[in-house]
């Protein structure tokens, strides 16, 4: 009975002692995650542009950046999911 005892003790501290906080702001993520997605989004629609045209350097630079942000969001709604438990 003890060592269960015990086993829930050190359960119930480690707990405590896991930060909730992030070292970073909601604020300040989303816009750095703005400004990094727009201007990979422009870079890669310039870089395509040269080679493939205007209207698929712009869809392809559109891609690339919507995909920063669902890449974001996924692990946004993970680390969510795992600090509820």
């Amino acid at each position: 009975m003890k060592s269960v005892n015990n086993r829930r003790n050190k359960q119930e501290k480690s707990k405590d002692t896991l930060p909730r906080a992030g070292w970073l702001s909601m604020r300040s993520s989303l816009t750095i995650m703005a400004v990094v997605s727009v201007l990979l989004g422009l870079w890669t629609g310039y870089q395509v542009s040269r080679a493939l045209g205007a209207w698929e350097g712009v869809l392809w630079g559109f891609i690339y950046a919507a995909g920063i942000w669902v890449v974001y969001g996924i692990a946004f709604y993970f680390i969510r999911w795992l600090h509820r438990r």
